[in-house]
């Protein structure tokens, strides 16, 4: 794929000289949308009927008699609804879906029924670079500003039954991108992590519904996640619990599994770039993502207190990099604490290269050998010595196969659970929450974790926030609401415990 200017970031590329390929082809058989269209192109002078078939992977095609036409939709195409003139019909004006795979290379779709029209440009706007917003969206409040870009709640226009209430879309402005000296390699990146989003399908990492390209703005639409990152959950617990953070590890694990199945490395796994949402959680920024490279070092890209060792050695990244800096997370989520400290950047990119880490129970205040010795074998500074992901499946899935079980199942029935304050002493028994807040609270004059980084900025901080008072054996559990995920922990041990005969 090759683009000749920065912005537009997205725009019709794909090298044909037809709409419609007539060679032999594998076409997806997953239908996801069939309906009867009509048809003209570039031309505007013959209109023809027939059935149209849409499947999960963007194949888009008609039969013709024996034969098919098809053409499987991608981001080098746009699509866009337009009023379109019929011909030999001056006062004849219809609303059409014009698919575009090149400046040369176009055919319009509609249907008689608006609607039916506008929910095949939906579906087919899930594959192309979209062109339209307005009749699409309406902007609500802003989420939140990146170096590039601000983030704001999306509510569709004409919502559809299959979409959501709200969205995320993430807005970048041609002036404050052009401003960039860096501005092909943004657009680079922006254009990389589209694509590798939507080649994806994990329940844990973002999900990418579509790109809208118009003349000053590129939009991002994603799932909308309300509960912030691991960061801002970080911040406010100082730490997590040992099978709470075992929970959250195995999820981003999961998700870059899959990730890795594609033959692509993060880069960039850090506190940040995981967002919550209940019992949600999802990898986000892929912008530093590429294809695995086993033999050279394609880039040091990367955020300063996460990066793997070997980026330093100059040796290639390899899907074990990515483990490091899940290894880095874990070390946070139960230490509270970066393994790499320093006064400014430069101590914290040396301290980060030389990777002599603290494993004391000084700093790991209630975690198990069995813990630390997994988060010591994800942060080998020798990759060849490093545990392998799958590997840190296995293992997390060894440590809590109760909360595997309820990740695999999804079908916990709460019913036997009635006593709200059982479940919350259950928890807390589990947990060994008061001798673990004693712990903590000595800490709170010695925590030293710095905000500033490299590359990319983490801006990591915790702090203590009312401890005793929030964690009150006595206190309703309407004032101290559990997490999803815990109580999805203790529905699936109840049940267990229910149906177990003990001696």
């Amino acid at each position: 794929m090759s683009y000749t200017s920065s912005w537009p970031v997205f725009t019709e590329c794909d090298p044909c000289t037809k709409f419609w390929n007539r060679n032999e082809g594998l076409v997806d058989q997953n239908i996801l949308m069939t309906e009867e269209l009509m048809k003209t192109d570039q031309k505007n002078i013959i209109i023809k009927e027939r059935i149209y078939i849409l499947t999960n992977k963007g194949y888009f095609y008609y039969q013709k008699q024996n034969t098919l036409r098809w053409v499987q939709l991608n981001t080098q195409m746009s699509v866009k609804l337009i009023e379109l003139k019929l011909p030999q019909r001056e006062h004849d004006v219809v609303k059409v879906i014009r698919i575009k795979r090149n400046q040369r290379v176009y055919a319009c779709f509609w249907n008689s029924d608006f609607q039916k029209t506008f929910q095949y440009f939906k579906r087919i706007a899930g594959f192309c670079v979209c062109q339209n917003f307005e009749q699409l969206y309406t902007f609500q409040d802003l989420l939140g500003k990146g170096g590039y870009s601000k983030v704001y709640q999306l509510c569709p226009v004409n919502r559809l039954p299959y979409q959501q209430q709200y969205y995320a879309g993430k807005v970048y402005n041609k002036v404050e991108v052009n401003s960039k000296k860096n501005l092909i390699q943004i657009s680079h990146l922006i254009r990389q992590e589209c694509e590798i989003l939507k080649k994806l399908n994990s329940p844990f990492i973002i999900n990418l519904f579509e790109i809208i390209q118009l003349d000053e703005q590129l939009i991002l639409i994603t799932e909308l996640l309300r509960s912030g990152s691991l960061y801002q959950l970080l911040k406010e617990k100082v730490r997590i619990q040992e099978v709470e953070a075992n929970g959250i590890i195995l999820r981003i694990a999961l998700g870059l599994q899959c990730l890795h199945s594609l033959g692509y490395v993060h880069r960039d796994i850090k506190l940040e770039n995981v967002l919550l949402d209940k019992d949600q959680i999802k990898i986000i920024d892929f912008g530093f993502a590429e294809q695995i490279n086993r033999e050279v070092l394609t880039s040091g890209q990367g955020t300063i207190g996460y990066m793997a060792p070997e980026i330093f050695q100059d040796q290639p990244y390899t899907e074990v990099g990515d483990v490091f800096s899940l290894g880095v997370v874990y070390y946070l989520l139960l230490t509270g604490k970066s393994p790499f400290r320093g006064h400014n950047q430069e101590n914290i990119m040396r301290a980060n290269k030389l990777c002599e880490i603290d494993f004391s129970e000084y700093c790991f205040v209630n975690v198990s050998q069995k813990v630390i010795a997994l988060v010591k074998a994800m942060l080998q500074k020798n990759p060849k010595h490093r545990i392998n992901l799958n590997e840190v499946i296995q293992s997390l899935r060894a440590l809590n196969p109760i909360i595997d079980y309820a990740y695999r199942t999804n079908s916990v029935d709460g019913s036997q659970m009635t006593k709200q304050a059982g479940i919350r002493s259950l928890y807390l028994l589990s947990q060994n929450s008061q001798d673990s807040l004693r712990g903590q609270k000595t800490q709170q004059n010695r925590l030293n974790v710095t905000d500033k980084f490299v590359v990319k900025t983490s801006t990591f901080r915790p702090s203590l926030v009312n401890l005793d008072s929030s964690h009150n054996e006595n206190e309703d559990l309407e004032d101290n609401q559990l997490p999803g995920f815990v109580v999805e922990f203790l529905f699936v041990s109840m049940n267990i415990m229910n149906n177990t005969k003990f001696p």
